[in-house]
């Protein structure tokens, strides 16, 4: 299957992540998914999406639904579904900044279950969500058929 060739209509990929369109058309018109290829070499898939591009919206859909910014999350999803990552785990830090402590948003992506458990288990980040991108995905092509 090919990922990266524009294919799907925002129609569906908003039906297969299970969000409403015109949310998913006001995040397309903001800049956080792009439409069309790559290479924008094709006219006729400037107003479709990648699969991969579908899979970043349904990530990105469950971690706005955690309460991150889609900004974050679309950035999150992006580069969980470049990688086509299992797990995604957002947390925060304390990090010292012109001298002053604040916290600020990471991003951990793991490919093993043993792995996300462990850095969970550790305990030392405030982990803000956690996300199965796995069972996300397989739920996305469930429902584009």
């Amino acid at each position: 299957m090919d990922l990266d060739t524009p294919t799907l209509f925002i129609s569906d990929v908003s039906h297969a992540a299970g969000i409403d369109l015109g949310l998913l058309r006001g995040w397309i018109n903001r800049g956080f998914f792009p439409l069309g290829s790559k290479s924008r070499s094709d006219i006729r898939a400037a107003r479709l999406l990648t699969i991969r591009t579908g899979y970043a919206v349904a990530i990105a859909a469950r971690l706005v639904e955690h309460g991150l910014a889609i900004s974050r999350a679309s950035m999150a999803a992006q580069v969980a579904a470049e990688e086509l990552t299992p797990f995604l785990a957002v947390y925060t830090t304390e990090e010292k900044h012109r001298g002053e402590d604040s916290r600020v948003a990471k991003l951990a992506l793991f490919h093993e279950a043993e792995d996300l458990n462990r850095f969970l288990l550790d305990g030392s980040e405030d982990i803000q969500t956690v996300v199965n991108c796995r069972k996300i995905i397989e739920q996305f092509d469930n429902e584009r058929g």
